[in-house]
């Protein structure tokens, strides 16, 4: 299993907790979505994975390695998290510098890492705005910059929280469509249940920080239901 949690709680200092007792393994390759009605725990879940979130007990270990303060650097090579904002992602002062942050970083030949930088650019259609501040293109274009950014590191494992938050319809598609060619094992976190139809093999869903559902996703996003006792509605297409 690339991803192993166990008996996860997580609580911030003198509050409830938000997630209670989690336990899940995810396989090297799966397309996980995780569901739920907001405050259920769904961000702070997928936050664990590169240890921006620290268990109160319980763990979580990404290719058998358990996330600590000595492992983190490594975790955080195979993690990439995509945030729901992407201007807490982009702080360089053009776009392209932004995209070579990382592999410059962590030691990657200037060269080889423009080339790739340009390929991604153009694969999100954001190669006219290389040299432009990040604050002057739309969120839309911002959300592609930053998972340019994201994917520059060849991460093995892509967590993603709310991907399609201000795509219109037509970069929605096309990041469903690249999103299904790719090979990275992916977490997503997404309201869009049809986009968690399109690019996801199975459901976590989750409700008061515990899991309420964990199976095929055209089962469970097919189960009205399930979803309604769960404070939520069945995908677009099928209501």
């Amino acid at each position: 299993m690339i991803i192993e949690i166990k008996d996860l709680i997580f609580a911030s200092p003198g509050s409830a907790a938000v997630l209670k007792n989690i336990s899940l393994s995810i396989k090297k390759g799966e397309k996980v979505g995780v569901i739920g009605s907001n405050g259920s725990g769904k961000s702070t879940l997928v936050y664990h994975l590169n240890g921006l979130n620290k268990p109160t007990s319980g763990s979580v270990a990404i290719d058998g390695l358990k996330i600590e303060k000595s492992t983190a650097e490594t975790v955080r090579r195979k993690v990439g998290l995509l945030f729901q904002n992407p201007d807490d992602m982009l702080f360089m002062p053009r776009i392209i510098d932004d995209l070579l942050f990382g592999p410059l970083n962590v030691g990657m030949n200037r060269d080889e890492a423009l080339v790739k930088a340009a390929e991604f650019l153009k694969m999100f259609d954001i190669a006219e705005f290389a040299d432009r501040p990040p604050f002057t293109l739309s969120q839309g274009q911002r959300r592609f910059a930053a998972l340019a950014a994201v994917l520059m590191m060849d991460p093995e494992i892509l967590v993603m929280d709310e991907p399609t938050s201000d795509l219109d319809p037509f970069h929605r598609r096309k990041l469903i469509n690249l999103l299904q060619k790719r090979n990275e094992t992916m977490v997503t976190v997404s309201h869009d249940l049809d986009f968690i139809s399109d690019t996801c093999e199975r459901v976590i869903l989750l409700l008061n920080g515990k899991i309420q559902a964990d199976g095929k996703a055209s089962d469970i996003l097919s189960n009205r239901e399930l979803l309604e006792n769960n404070q939520m509605e069945l995908p677009l297409r099928l209501q």
